[in-house]
């Protein structure tokens, strides 16, 4: 049994006498010029940034972001989609950004939202917060302390987050409620037992668990 989850993030909050969370949502329209200049002269078809090209340029500003504020935050939380969209290239960018922040003495989350059945959330969470199943045992873990999850399947498939989380020592970020204007429509939805699914479901999921966790709006 590893140490506990919200053990770990108390201590990296009391050791820097910090709250912050340093959300890296990279966008190649956002980036730099001076980035975007040297990544695309270096894209051998001239016509910008390719995959490869563009992924790295990602790594690049997401890396020195987390040199700056290592001193000073608790954690970060990397968007996955960003990274997802370039293909291997992109989610080699995400490893190395996690490995990189994790040496930093950072927490380290993954915000992926991931749910599913039972099989495919078993998959999800072993890729994320516990250790997938190679030909000769066991793989080495992804260096990831949390991972945000989509509740809504269920406690069959919220189950194997939980147990990696208890075995590995790993945290949750449960979506409870969004806050973007399209999706307001759903959890503003009052139950036959007259509690609104926002307030209804952290009581679900604690019964689910039986275990202390985090929720978070996003």
């Amino acid at each position: 049994m590893q140490k506990n989850f919200a053990d770990k993030l108390t201590a990296a909050m009391l050791a820097k006498q910090s709250q912050v969370c340093v959300g890296l949502d990279p966008r190649i329209d956002r980036m730099p010029a001076h980035l975007l200049e040297r990544y695309r002269a270096i894209e051998p078809s001239g016509c910008g940034c390719g995959r490869k090209e563009a992924a790295a340029c990602l790594e690049e500003f997401c890396s020195e972001i987390i040199d700056a504020v290592a001193p000073h935050a608790v954690a970060v939380k990397l968007q996955l989609a960003c990274f997802e969209q370039y293909s291997a290239p992109g989610f080699r960018a995400f490893r190395r950004l996690v490995k990189k922040a994790s040496k930093a003495g950072l927490i380290v989350i993954a915000d992926a939202k991931r749910g599913d059945i039972g099989i495919s959330a078993a998959a999800y969470s072993a890729a994320f917060l516990g250790a997938p199943t190679g030909l000769n045992g066991r793989l080495n873990s992804l260096e990831i302390d949390a991972l945000t999850v989509n509740p809504l399947f269920g406690g069959d498939g919220f189950d194997p987050f939980i147990n990696d989380c208890r075995g590995y020592g790993k945290g949750l970020f449960l979506l409870v409620r969004t806050s973007t204007p399209g999706a307001a429509h759903l959890p503003v939805l009052r139950l036959a037992s007259g509690a609104l699914w926002p307030d209804h479901l952290p009581r679900l999921v604690y019964r689910w668990a039986l275990v202390p966790f985090f929720f978070y709006v996003y």
